[in-house]
């Protein structure tokens, strides 16, 4: 592995926690919580990218009250269902070894009246000001319509509050933290973009007045999460009709990011300009095209910075070696391999081939995994699908920490797992009074050309592992049995399993 790759793979403190490696997931509309509602196909997905190495995931933008989005199946996180849906997602992610925050997203003036989640709701369509954006198409509604003319909203105070709630639910629900999504044209860029809010009192005109609304959020959810906060952003806007003349954008979003980074937030991610994602009117292009990073970069002083929009490993690696950003938060790339990060610490070659007619919703509301949880990984060798064998522990706070700083993961062991179970050499007798243990077969050391290799282990089942014992060419360092008295290990794959230390 190069020096390069080595900071990519290096750990981050962002927040109150350190995560495991550089490269964060993005928050990405999957559009499978079929009533709103977290399910266990979604948490099946979170748990694949978490045991495929993620440091950080940020949720798939999550609604903070009844919307009628495009997406009429994007999750809330209102009621008390919603935490219980998202609290099984945080604890497998917490398994496997990664940290979680829920982007926290309010649509504004880009839902539809006549969506059916906005009927539920029993409330107009919101937005800075009554300005449409243009654009917009609900494929879920007779007609496919485009957006329409929004109510000004009265009291921006109300949506803040839903915010705070927001954040109290996400916190119950064990979220690490808490992202607003303050980008692509959704709420809070609507009132930061003067194309988008006309507003003549405390919430518009003037940037600090027009940034007010965001940065009001933002302190609304460091009351709840303390330093456990972040922000996105993409400046160059287009996407959902927003863009301002390029000196405005910048003023406007140096004050902005300036004012947020005071605030003491875990990170904030600059969105680049993609142009897969600008729109056109009347032939012109609606984005502010601009360098991003380069333009704001200098304004935050403490918060960590990520950089997001087709961002490849190569290039973060260069990115966070320069010391130009402190991560990356990689999206598309995510989707198609659950294992993203271990194909790039191994070598692998990111070639599964996208599903794009299921990217958004399987087949039915019965078939949501097709398209999203069906991709596979690399094929795996020895060392590739486990974690470092961490000995002669201290406590089980330790066990813990060990696991969560592992880079690589055996998504068999998770951390939970590692609290259950200890582990005794093959060799060493146990007091059978205990229940725990037997009698152990054996232990057997190897090094390859002299050089010590650095531990791997995995576990199996009797069969599984017998066939690597007997493997001369095997390369296994250590044997351990793992007790079985625990409900973990009980059912239908059999009663006993052996961990195997690998060169």
């Amino acid at each position: 592995m190069t020096s390069t790759a080595t900071t990519l793979f290096s750990p981050l403190k962002i927040g109150s926690v350190t995560i495991r490696n550089r490269v964060a997931m993005s928050a990405l509309t999957r559009n499978r919580a079929v009533g709103t509602i977290p399910n266990d196909t979604m948490a099946e997905y979170y748990a694949q990218r978490a045991a495929g190495g993620a440091g950080l995931i940020s949720t798939e933008g999550t609604l903070v009250s009844r919307q009628g989005t495009e997406w009429p199946f994007a999750p809330g996180i209102w009621d008390k269902e919603q935490v219980a849906g998202w609290k099984k997602i945080v604890d497998v992610v917490h398994a496997n070894g990664a940290y979680i925050y829920s982007q926290l997203w309010h649509v504004g003036r880009v839902a539809h009246p006549e969506a059916p989640e906005q009927k539920l709701a029993g409330t107009p369509v919101y937005g800075p000001s009554a300005i449409a954006a243009r654009g917009g198409k609900f494929r879920h509604i007779p007609g496919l319509p485009g957006y329409v003319t929004p109510t000004a909203v009265e009291d921006p105070w109300t949506i803040i509050a839903e915010f705070k709630q927001a954040a109290i639910n996400a916190k119950e629900a064990g979220f690490d933290g808490v992202e607003l999504h303050g980008a692509n044209g959704y709420l809070p860029h609507q009132f930061l973009d003067s194309t988008s809010n006309k507003r003549t009192d405390q919430w518009g005109g003037s940037i600090e007045n027009r940034a007010r609304f965001g940065l009001e959020i933002l302190k609304a959810l460091v009351e709840v999460f303390g330093e456990n906060v972040a922000l996105k952003v993409n400046p160059a806007g287009g996407y959902n009709d927003v863009g301002m003349p390029l000196q405005e954008t910048l003023d406007t979003y140096k004050y902005y990011l300036a004012e947020a980074d005071k605030l003491g937030l875990a990170y904030i991610t600059l969105v680049r300009y993609v142009p897969l994602y600008d729109v056109e009117f009347d032939g012109e292009k609606r984005a502010t095209i601009h360098d991003v990073v380069a333009s704001y970069r200098d304004v935050i002083k403490n918060a960590k910075v990520f950089v997001n929009a087709g961002v490849t490993p190569e290039e973060a690696a260069a990115l966070v070696e320069a010391g130009t950003v402190d991560g990356a938060v990689i999206g598309f790339n995510w989707i198609t391999h659950p294992d993203l990060v271990k194909r790039v610490q191994h070598g692998k070659p990111l070639d599964n081939v996208p599903d794009i007619k299921h990217l958004q919703w399987g087949k039915d509301n019965s078939e949501l995994g097709v398209g999203y949880t069906d991709y596979p990984a690399a094929k795996q060798d020895t060392a590739y699908m486990s974690i470092h064998l961490v000995r002669k522990m201290a406590s089980l706070a330790q066990v813990q920490d060990a696991a969560r700083a592992n880079a690589g993961h055996n998504p068999w062991i998770t951390q939970e797992l590692l609290l259950k179970i200890f582990l005794v050499p093959a060799s060493t007798k146990h007091d059978s009074h205990s229940g725990e243990m037997r009698e152990y077969h054996f232990i057997r050391k190897k090094c390859i050309d002299g050089i010590p290799y650095l531990p791997h282990l995995q576990v199996f089942h009797t069969h599984a592992a017998e066939e690597f014992m007997d493997d001369p060419n095997s390369n296994i360092l250590e044997v351990y049995r793992v007790p079985l008295t625990h409900k973990v290990f009980q059912g239908s794959l059999g009663p006993t399993y052996w961990a195997l230390v690998f060169a």
